[in-house]
């Protein structure tokens, strides 16, 4: 797999990157290398966490974690993202600093299956009434004003 990555990491000039279903138990920080990168799909793959180093790719603008079964928090994530999807990350239980208004671009979200993200972010809600999905649509148009 050294090989793979290296030939990746000489191709920095890379647009688009589908690494999905690859049984990739975790995504070396050499991406973050990847400098003209603006889509990356990791989806379907054993990873607990995301490197630090992801918020470097400047230009990244979607990026797809569907399926990723075993990820269990996002950190932060670049500035320039304008579209997550997380669908079925059973395990997340944590979004980070994604409901801040610093990811101005961020416009489509999508968190289908992800039951115990859902329970978790409705706790720390604290008394009031509003869900998940409520808060992270106030944060969306808190941006967008």
């Amino acid at each position: 797999m050294d090989l793979v990555w290296q030939c990746l990491m000489d191709s920095s000039f890379i647009k688009k990157l589908n690494l999905s279903y690859c049984y990739l138990y975790e995504i070396p920080g050499e991406l973050s290398q990847l400098y003209f990168l603006e889509e990356l799909s990791l989806s379907g793959n054993k990873f607990t966490c995301l490197p630090d180093s992801l918020c470097q790719l400047s230009k990244l603008k979607v990026l797809e974690l569907k399926d990723c079964t075993r990820l269990v928090a996002l950190k932060e994530l670049p500035t320039s993202i304008a579209m997550l999807i997380m669908d079925n990350c059973k395990s997340l239980e944590s979004l980070g600093d994604m409901l801040t208004t610093k990811y101005k671009w961020l416009h489509e979200v999508s968190f289908s299956n992800c039951f115990k993200l859902t329970k978790n972010e409705q706790r720390s809600s604290s008394s009031r009434s509003s869900g998940f999905a409520d808060m992270l649509l106030r944060t969306m148009l808190q941006v967008s004003i």
